[in-house]
């Protein structure tokens, strides 16, 4: 897979009808869905209209079954070629979170918020302190009332957000009653196109122990570093505490283990140390440099006594002057089996296909399986073994891992990547799609982490969806265990109007 290389958040309310589709299926609202184990449902807006309508999904599991795993896909064309994908992954309601926003120059952040609550939730957020990180106050305080079953959206620095501008730093947004989040970051390219991409956060659930006994410790890997041909990363850190500082170094690997040379800030570096104070952001960028495309992966360390930093990359991919993909992915920690959404085909937008990339973070090679299944959890092929070295990855298209090349196309699926290696593989899905004037728009999958085991059920949000004027929205359910995943599915627009849904087409 060598050639690795906002949606629009409107303010006014638009009552627009929006046509999901869920495959082979008979129109109703709620949708009700069964998934086999392994296997998965996919859905879609049709994006006919020439009107914008924006809305939410919610999900809801049914007692007893699999929580399912899923994601939205936002796709936006202009003169009928597809320019830009964002993948969004769906999650549960919450009280209260904080996440990276930016807005300035080209770039901007626009967030959504949903309501899947019969009442009204009141919303209070504010912004991190630019010049003082770790301060307990934010600026630029605000307070939403968002009514039940609607959905608020639009850029961080326009009503009702009112961020400071330029910024950036953490948005911290607190409610009442569980709601939906996502933040989406957007950029506008030298052809004035938008691109955009989620900016997913790290896991910060990990238990932290005491800084004072902390020794240096891994403590998270980007399976995927790109640079180069086109490709360059940036590196985003932060050190989340605000009593205790926090330092380390990223170490870079090549395919084959061995230390990976890439420029920064015009130095060859195969490490990079960062140090962050209290609450503090470190941010860095390779070049880009050259026409060779290096790909490898990043190890993440913390000094002793050192707080655990949060990191995401960024990744962008310039073709002839012009940067035409963005995609974001976040830390990730190292575990033994995943299950990843794939999909292969041919449409009139161009081709389609998932990429897998596997990491192997232990200092002794891993032995790594692949078994794929149909939506239906049926078995496609027979499973495929691969040896990757110490430290080593593999980064392959779907149809590119040995025994998957003749799978019939169009195709949708779940890949399940597994290891005995005690010490685990990280795992990252890499959605490519090369559009009708042949740019490779890019967007990360992030996979489930099967050694979870079984999650609480929780309702499930998808707090953004766009549909019409260029936008269009497509869905994917599956479902990561070894029993049926069955529940239902509402939509509603921003207003509250319920959205229909029918078989497609």
């Amino acid at each position: 897979m060598v050639k690795l290389g906002l949606s629009v958040l409107v303010a006014g309310t638009v009552v627009f009808t929006t046509v999901f589709c869920l495959f082979g299926q008979i129109p109703s609202n709620p949708f009700p869905f069964t998934l086999s184990p392994g296997g998965g449902a996919a859905l879609r807006t049709d994006g006919a209209s020439g009107v914008l309508s924006v809305g939410f999904a919610k999900v809801l599991t049914n007692t007893g079954t699999t929580q399912p795993g899923g994601f939205g896909i936002f796709e936006l064309r202009s003169n009928a070629t597809v320019v830009s994908e964002a993948t969004v992954p769906a999650s549960a309601p919450v009280l209260n979170t904080a996440f990276f926003v930016e807005v300035g120059g080209n770039i901007t952040t626009g967030i959504a918020i949903a309501n899947p609550n019969t009442q009204s939730a009141t919303v209070t957020f504010d912004y991190q302190d630019p010049a003082i990180r770790f301060r307990g106050g934010g600026v630029n305080p605000g307070v939403i009332t968002i009514p039940g079953n609607t959905q608020i959206s639009g850029f961080i620095n326009e009503p009702p957000f009112n961020s400071p501008a330029p910024y950036f730093g953490m948005m911290r947004l607190t409610s009442d009653l569980p709601v939906g989040v996502t933040a989406l970051r957007g950029l506008k390219n030298e052809r004035n196109d938008f691109l955009m991409t989620t900016i997913i956060e790290p896991d910060t659930t990990r238990q932290r122990g005491s800084n004072v006994l902390a020794p240096e410790a891994v403590v998270g890997y980007i399976p995927l570093l790109v640079d180069g041909g086109g490709w360059a990363t940036e590196f985003v850190l932060r050190n989340p505490d605000i009593d205790d500082p926090a330092s380390g170094t990223l170490d870079f690997f090549d395919a084959n283990g061995a230390p990976l040379a890439v420029m920064i800030g015009g130095q060859s570096r195969t490490s990079m140390r960062f140090s962050m104070q209290r609450g503090e952001f470190e941010r860095f960028k390779t070049d880009g440099a050259g026409s060779a495309t290096r790909v490898g992966a990043i190890r993440v360390t913390s000094d002793a006594h050192s707080f655990s930093p949060d990191f995401f990359t960024i990744y962008t991919f310039r073709r002839a002057g012009v940067t035409v993909s963005m995609a974001s992915a976040p830390m990730v920690q190292a575990a033994q089996v995943f299950r990843l959404y794939v999909e292969a085909g041919v449409d009139s937008t161009g081709l389609l296909e998932t990429g897998v990339v596997v990491h192997n973070t232990s200092a002794s090679s891993a032995t790594v399986r692949f078994d794929l299944t149909d939506l239906n959890g049926n078995p496609v092929g027979q499973p495929v073994v691969m040896t990757i070295a110490r430290l080593g990855q593999i980064s392959k298209f779907l149809r590119e891992i040995p025994g998957f090349s003749s799978v019939s196309l169009p195709f949708r699926g779940v890949l399940r990547v597994s290891t005995n290696n005690p010490d685990g593989i990280s795992v990252i899905g890499v959605r490519g799609h090369y559009n009708q004037r042949g740019d490779f728009l890019v967007t990360a999958i992030l996979p489930f982490d099967e050694t979870q085991g079984m999650q609480p059920l929780a309702q499930l949000a998808f707090p953004h969806v766009a549909d019409g004027g260029g936008y269009s929205t497509n869905f994917v359910l599956f479902n990561p265990g070894i029993s049926a995943s069955s529940g239902t599915i509402s939509g509603f627009l921003r207003n509250g109007v319920p959205l229909n849904i029918s078989r497609a087409p």
